[in-house]
């Protein structure tokens, strides 16, 4: 633009753009005030540049660009990663081995750390991501008592992304996280073999693992969705007991290291609390064995108190 008048300069604009540029840049309106040009950083209210707004221009930038080229099969494993009905662990172990950031012997290898791939359980193969989680002699602990054995055995094993959009395409919803929960329980145990030099039984280990995760979407429609009313939501569920008696819910955990834990909650028919206890026992039990004992447990509760008539709720 001229300094003087503040309108184009044609001629030179004709020295640094095409005629079609030319023809457009002039059409844009000047400014009818004298003023100096100014830098404007227009991300920012203001017009100020500063380091916050560069990054995030530039990280959505390059967000951007990642997503240009995503193809089908990408959008459509994220879609299965990030599943809102799984504890957010759970989708963030299965992203880091679809990602390959599981620290294994052959990811190890390549960042020369380790000055092999073989793998620390079976010492035969290379530990890859599918190995260590599928392959391994000690992950087939697992699998080759579950309902997965033949459907992993005829699954594409390149790579875990590969396994994982092809388990998506054959499995419902509910049977891809029973076997993500199995997976994870493989990982936890073969970490605590390796590093810790502890013997779990896997098979219990993935019981526990699956019930957990099974467990999570009740537990966060509960906690997470929103209560109409001033009541709390449980208490339009949670029936009560005749007059004169009490109710005893009860539950029972299973946990990796090797020990059971026992709740029950009891309450009269005007839903008062009157005792809740918990107890810790070692030992490595079925679900069905410790659900009976967290029953058990809540009775004798209830029995030193001096009650003799109650119901019992059990979610198994």
């Amino acid at each position: 633009m001229h300094e003087g008048n503040k309108e184009w300069n044609i001629s030179l604009l004709h020295t640094l753009f095409s005629d079609d540029d030319c023809r457009k840049i002039t059409q844009l309106p000047t400014s009818i005030f004298q003023r100096e040009d100014e830098l404007f950083w227009w991300p920012s209210k203001l017009g100020e540049y500063s380091v916050k707004f560069g990054y995030w221009l530039g990280r959505l930038g390059h967000l951007e660009e990642a997503e240009s080229q995503l193809t089908d099969d990408d959008r459509e494993i994220w879609r299965v990663v990030w599943c809102s009905h799984r504890p957010p662990k759970l989708n963030y172990f299965v992203w880091k081995a679809c990602r390959g950031n599981l620290v294994v012997k052959e990811l190890l290898q390549h960042r020369h750390i380790a000055p092999d791939g073989v793998c620390g359980c079976c010492r035969s193969e290379i530990e890859s991501v599918n190995h260590a989680l599928f392959e391994c002699a000690y992950a087939k602990d697992i699998w080759d008592g579950s309902d997965f054995v033949d459907i992993l055995i005829d699954a594409p094993n390149s790579s875990f992304k590969t396994t994982l959009l092809w388990l998506s395409r054959k499995l419902d919803p509910i049977q891809l996280t029973r076997l993500l929960a199995m997976a994870w329980a493989t990982w936890f145990c073969r970490n605590k073999r390796i590093f810790a030099n502890a013997s779990l039984s896997v098979k219990y280990v993935a019981v526990g693992f699956v019930k957990n995760v099974l467990d999570y979407k009740g537990y966060a429609q509960k906690v997470f969705n929103k209560v109409s009313g001033a009541n709390p939501s449980f208490a339009s569920r949670w029936n009560c007991p005749p007059v004169g008696m009490i109710k005893i819910n009860v539950d029972a955990h299973l946990a990796a290291a090797g020990y059971i834990g026992l709740g029950a909650v009891s309450r009269d028919h005007h839903g008062s609390l009157i005792v809740d206890s918990v107890r810790k026992v070692s030992g490595v039990w079925e679900v069905d064995l410790a659900e009976a004992a967290a029953i058990r447990y809540g009775m004798q509760v209830v029995v030193r108190l001096g009650f003799r008539k109650a119901w019992v709720k059990s979610d198994y």
